[in-house]
């Protein structure tokens, strides 16, 4: 059976992605929403499966984009600064995530920040603009506005 791409990848970030939230100590509660998330990648890895058994090849394009960070803050988010996404992902230590106008799932591979997946959504964010996601403000200014080629996994 020959293993897509899409397939790799979606393997690889369900793996950090669920990692990530039990290494870093978080919370039993913290940990229950990562199962709604465990559900979602193991829907998506089902679909990447039936994918690759059809021996279709994924899709990857490279799109310049604006890309700009935001961090979970009131100033950032306003009055969505719940720590939820716009998928209903609940934000743990740790995350690495991105908000774009692309359905969620959407696998983006960005120079400097690296792969990561469409949870969210954002008002300002518009055609060609990716806004990925760090934990403090001060990361996101430092990541500040940047144009750079993204792969688009699909």
């Amino acid at each position: 059976m020959k293993i897509s791409n899409n397939f790799v990848i979606t393997a690889y970030l369900y793996v950090v992605l669920l990692c990530t939230c039990f290494l870093t100590g978080s919370a039993i509660e913290e940990k229950k929403h990562h199962k709604q998330w465990e559900l979602i990648c193991l829907q998506t890895l089902k679909t990447q499966t039936q994918t690759t058994l059809k021996e279709t090849a994924p899709t990857t394009t490279s799109i310049k984009y604006k890309v700009t960070a935001y961090c979970p803050c009131e100033k950032c988010c306003g009055k969505f600064a719940d720590g939820i996404t716009a998928s209903g992902y609940k934000i743990c230590p740790g995350d690495k995530f991105c908000a774009s106008p692309l359905p969620f799932l959407t696998i983006f591979d960005i120079p400097g920040y690296g792969i990561t997946i469409n949870l969210d959504r954002g008002g300002a964010i518009k055609e060609n603009c990716i806004d990925v996601f760090f934990p403090t403000h001060k990361e996101a200014l430092e990541w500040g506005v940047q144009y750079l080629e993204v792969k688009v996994i699909k």
